[in-house]
């Protein structure tokens, strides 16, 4: 019996070893995370922003806000486009229907102004006289165009089940550019798809006044609730709001109090209830003009004094941090080639810069996507390439017709035929930067390509992620101009290489870090420490490896893959000996019993 006691606590020992050692070996983003605050390093210095140097302001203009504001742009917002769009590149509409001035019931849109508009881009005086005075036969056809795209281009064919019922809904009903725009926001309610939209050009005149009148933007973005209020949906990055740090992603604006610069006059505006164009006016205003917004979180109320600011144009920001830690922001993805090329050889001669500062030895790197609403998927893709020897890059789900798409965007190690006639600097920066550890932090306004290089950086093993949950937009679409508005319709969805669709739910980051609300000159950036703390703590481990060790991999987090196969390997090696050793001590007693037996 104590012999049968003894192995199993072999066993026990044998198993318990070989779990320790995976345990070791693949620590937890959040178990590196509390090593590094138990080293004291959450004391660390890091009160408010680093300080950082503008390293060159971006070309042309910012991109557009991902929120669906509302919010005039700085160029032509009907500028048509019939080829596919990066996503992030164009704002988004609401989930909830807008509501949709017409020519007949609008006060500040004629058919007029319809008509000069349709001329101005390009569609002759006498057709443009007809769009702008629609016959039911026009409107039938208007409807039936954009019916048979979405058929034919739309990304989800499982979405399409009982789409053949709408052109007979409809038949001979519309009468109005007004019945139209109605008819055709229900019928893109069935798909649930808040990207797929039609903006009426009385929509996109209304944005033009507005771009004239050399209004500012608060840099919140709404969202309308079903019960008629409206959420925070996204920030704008420096912008008032954005600069107050009292604003978060699914705070309730409850109202807004404006003062009329002439009569002195206060204002108080309850937005529930609201036109989703009304309440978003509400946070425009010409510089120098003062609100005081009302916002709800966490079950309380809080006033907020803003001031109307010109928001600085998006700049890519660099510098380096404690312990030789690089820390790069990337504010956009680009809104064109020239764009996204300018920033893309721009990021690279930031990490260049900062692997100069540090010798050739950085310790870690910050790379900061916090209010980065998107753009360009090829950026994206050029800058997981910097980080990536190997790996998934993303997965996507399209249609063409009856025919469903899934493909998978995989990245080779490079050949050596590939740094042929390259600078030996530039071949060692690369293989420098697919080593060095990295973290990357987001926030609700990271979207679109941003997500799509967290997803990648994430799934591959690459990054700690820390902050809180993305935006959840990674779609593609076109945009078409019809004879009543502009169309835009997903056309693709991007999965991360590990095949989660984050559209409408976002990245949860490895670590879940929220922010102190307040003044960001007395209040420390936690996110921006605990990036800190995780890239110490994993430089301290790859400078004090364990000398039994064996030679690590690339592909691991931090290191220790060899570890837990040594383990793994020993426990494995253990537990057979004790089982064979059981075996043959059994077999024995076995074989003693049937003798004995034998013999009575």
């Amino acid at each position: 019996m104590h012999t049968r006691k003894n192995a199993f606590l072999a066993v026990v020992f044998s198993l318990a070893f070989s779990l320790t050692a995976f345990a070791q070996a693949a620590p937890s983003h959040a178990e590196v995370a509390a090593q590094a605050k138990d080293t004291g390093l959450q004391k660390l210095d890091l009160t408010g922003a680093p300080k950082l140097q503008f390293y060159k302001s971006l070309p042309g203009s910012k991109p557009a806000d991902v929120a669906p504001t509302n919010t005039p742009s700085k160029t032509d917002p009907t500028a048509p486009s019939t080829t596919q769009s990066a996503p992030g590149t164009n704002a988004p509409a609401d989930t909830t229907a807008p509501t949709i001035l017409t020519p007949g019931t609008s006060p500040d849109i004629t058919p007029d102004q319809v008509e000069k508009f349709l001329e101005s881009h390009g569609m002759d005086a006498a057709t443009a006289q007809k769009a702008s005075n629609p016959t039911p036969e026009m409107l039938d056809a208007e409807f039936m165009n954009i019916w048979g795209f979405i058929a034919q281009k739309y990304y989800n064919g499982d979405k399409l089940k009982g789409w053949e019922v709408w052109p007979a809904r409809y038949k001979g009903k519309l009468k109005t550019r007004d019945d139209l725009d109605k008819a055709v926001t229900a019928m893109f309610a069935s798909l649930g798809d808040r990207w797929t939209t039609f903006t009426s050009i009385e929509s996109m005149l209304r944005a033009m006044n507005s771009a004239k009148a050399n209004l500012e933007y608060l840099g919140v973005g709404l969202a309308r609730n079903a019960n008629g209020t409206f959420r925070v949906e996204a920030m704008e990055y420096a912008s008032p709001a954005w600069n107050s740090n009292m604003f978060r992603p699914g705070d309730i604006v409850k109202s807004v109090q404006t003062v009329d610069a002439t009569t002195g006059k206060v204002t108080n505006h309850d937005l529930t209830g609201m036109s989703k164009e009304d309440a978003s006016a509400l946070l425009m205003g010409k510089k120098g003009d003062k609100v005081i917004v009302v916002v709800n979180h966490d079950g309380k109320d809080e006033s907020v004094a803003l001031a109307f600011d010109e928001t600085p144009a998006e700049q890519i920001e660099v510098g380096m941090l404690p312990n030789n830690i690089g820390y790069v922001r990337l504010p956009s993805f680009g809104t064109s080639a020239d764009e996204a090329n300018a920033l893309g050889n721009n990021f690279l001669r930031a990490l260049a810069m900062l692997d100069a500062q540090a010798h050739g030895n950085l310790k870690g790197l910050v790379l900061d996507l916090r209010a980065n609403h998107g753009g360009a998927v090829d950026l994206a893709k050029k800058i997981a390439r910097i980080f990536l020897d190997h790996g998934t890059f993303l997965k996507t789900q399209e249609r063409e017709g009856g025919t469903d798409k899934f493909e998978e965007d995989v990245f080779r190690s490079p050949m050596a035929y590939e740094y042929v006639g390259a600078p030996k600097e530039l071949v060692d920066l690369f293989t420098r930067l697919r080593t060095v550890p990295m973290t990357v932090l987001v926030d609700g306004s990271s979207a679109s390509s941003a997500e799509i290089l967290t997803g990648t950086l994430k799934d591959n093993h690459r990054a700690v992620v820390i902050g809180t949950q993305t935006f959840g937009k990674a779609v593609a679409f076109v945009r078409i101009p019809m004879g009543t508005g502009m169309l835009q319709v997903t056309t693709m969805h991007y999965l991360t290489p590990n095949g989660y669709d984050l559209a409408n739910k976002g990245i949860t980051p490895d670590i879940v870090q929220e922010r102190t609300r307040g003044d960001v000159s007395t209040h420390t950036d936690e996110q921006l420490v605990t990036a800190v703390q995780v890239l110490i703590t994993a430089s301290n481990s790859l400078t004090q490896p364990d000398p039994t060790a064996q030679t690590q991999g690339e592909d691991d987090l931090f290191g220790g893959e060899s570890l837990l196969l040594v383990g793994l390997g020993l426990g494995v090696i253990l537990l057979a000996v004790v089982l064979t050793h059981l075996h043959f001590k059994y077999r024995k007693e076995r074989d003693e019993q049937e003798k004995a037996d034998r013999n009575k």
